[in-house]
């Protein structure tokens, strides 16, 4: 697609000239962009509160979308179930859902919803309990096995960011839900976040008294955090594009999305942000970027 290329080579041309300005900093000019490694204050959360904010996390928002329509998951309409019979064949897609959300019967109303779930809430959401929450956790879990030296981060970095791809993991979906159950689906999954949250902060701030800093909010070196998120964008969406893009094929073929190959560079970013700057707003920044373009993509497509 036209909307596709032109991604690509946008993005071709944000990376190059990313890299090339880091490098320039970093050789010419002898400058680190990133603070340096400090060691990790231990967090107020152990295992038990990280296991049960996971188990939230993967539980609460099925729950919320089986309230929400009855006690029941979305099944086929008639209207649906007779255009298969009708064409012999169901059409099986390994787009993103949102994706298909959006391409049947676009409105403003799809927009604005697609475009709150996707570029605000999920960055918001997801950068606070992998990175804030989960990759916390493990970093200092991590610094106690194996010393707490300035260096040793990087297994957290790695570890959290393989269970955010692995929990990405979307199989090929049958295009047969109703514009309703769409609603439902996507409405309840937001609800569920929404009390996920809710609870985790309810936890960690009035059960565990743990400070906004140890949470990764702080808000003070704001500027520098934007910038740091502008530089992660630039750095690693291109790379995730062209993996989403050389993926696609096969996944379709195989049955999945290519979320979990796609967001291998970019998740990688948002955890090494975290490890160097210990505060969530530079994941958000790029978080929120990679995603305002999914939505666009979503939109023309």
């Amino acid at each position: 697609m036209l909307i596709d290329v032109i991604i690509l080579t946008a993005s071709f041309l944000l990376f190059a000239l990313t890299w090339g300005w880091l490098f320039y900093c970093r050789f010419s000019r002898n400058q680190s962009i990133l603070p340096p490694l400090k060691p990790a204050r231990p967090v107020r959360w152990g295992a038990m509160e990280t296991a049960v904010i996971f188990w939230m996390v993967v539980m609460i928002p099925h729950l919320s979308v089986l309230l929400l329509n009855g006690g029941k998951l979305p099944e086929k309409t008639e209207v649906h179930q007779q255009a298969e019979q009708s064409e012999g064949a169901r059409e099986i897609s390994a787009r993103h859902p949102l994706a298909r959300f959006l391409s049947e019967n676009p409105s403003p109303e799809k927009i604005i919803f697609v475009f709150f779930v996707a570029a605000i809430w999920a960055p918001i959401f997801e950068e606070f309990i992998f990175r804030g929450v989960f990759q916390g956790w493990a970093e200092a879990q991590e610094r106690g096995i194996f010393g707490r030296s300035r260096k040793n981060g990087w297994r957290a970095v790695l570890f959290v960011a393989f269970f955010f791809i692995m929990l990405h993991f979307r199989p090929a979906a049958e295009e047969n839900f109703s514009d309703a159950e769409l609603w439902t689906l996507f409405t309840g999954d937001l609800l569920g976040k929404i009390a996920v949250l809710g609870i985790a902060l309810l936890m960690l701030r009035h059960f565990l008294h743990a400070d906004w800093r140890e949470m990764g909010l702080d808000l003070r070196y704001w500027k520098k955090d934007f910038a740091y998120g502008l530089l992660a964008f630039g750095a690693a969406a291109f790379p995730s594009y062209l993996l989403s893009a050389i993926m696609a094929p096969l996944c379709e073929y195989l049955g999945f999305t290519p979320d979990i190959f796609a967001l291998i560079p970019i998740t990688l970013a948002f955890g090494i942000l975290y490890w160097r700057t210990r505060r969530i707003l530079p994941g958000m920044v790029a978080h929120m970027l990679l995603n305002i373009v999914a939505v666009i993509v979503g939109i023309f497509s």
